[in-house]
């Protein structure tokens, strides 16, 4: 950003959108598949994560991050934010299954999740033996968001919470 004198800024933004994920069966699998289509297999036999997996098992479709950084002399601050899109996890089905066109209407919706980070950081700047030392103050997920809850390890799933980790330097 242009100087003016009121300290260093730096704006980053990022936005990734996800438009499909198609996994297909290798050779085992597909015969397999082959196999429970031929009936030489029983039908509750089924392999799983084929097909269009867009928004499905932490692959959401949106994700974005961006920070403000602000430095004048010893001082900088840090503003970073992230945004985890919605998913549905397929370890979670309907006891009473309901007929949709929608693919994933039978299984549990994965909120979509945003979290703030903010620093605050002082560099020593002397000639005794801590001149250069950074002292940083952080607060990651500033507003104490919950990660949204997920059929996965401690209640939720490890893709959304990585949203609350900040790549902000200064």
């Amino acid at each position: 950003m242009p100087d003016f004198g009121a300290g260093d800024f730096r704006i980053r933004l990022n936005a990734a959108r996800l438009d499909s994920f198609v996994q297909s069966a290798g050779s085992d699998g597909q015969e397999i598949v082959d196999a429970i289509a031929a009936g030489t297999l029983p039908l509750d036999v089924t392999v799983g994560g084929l097909g269009e997996l867009l928004e499905v098992d932490g692959r959401p479709k949106w994700r974005a991050s961006g920070s403000i950084n602000w430095e004048k002399g010893p001082v900088a601050v840090g503003l970073f934010g992230s945004y985890v899109g919605k998913f549905y996890d397929t370890s979670v089905v309907r006891d009473v299954l309901i007929v949709s066109d929608d693919p994933n209407a039978n299984f549990f919706p994965v909120d979509d999740v945003f979290t703030m980070n903010v620093s605050v950081a002082y560099t020593i700047n002397n000639d005794t033996a801590l001149d250069g030392t950074r002292l940083r103050f952080a607060i990651n997920n500033l507003f104490d968001t919950d990660p949204p809850l997920a059929d996965e390890t401690y209640g939720f799933s490890q893709r959304s919470a990585q949203s609350t980790r900040s790549p902000v330097r200064h």
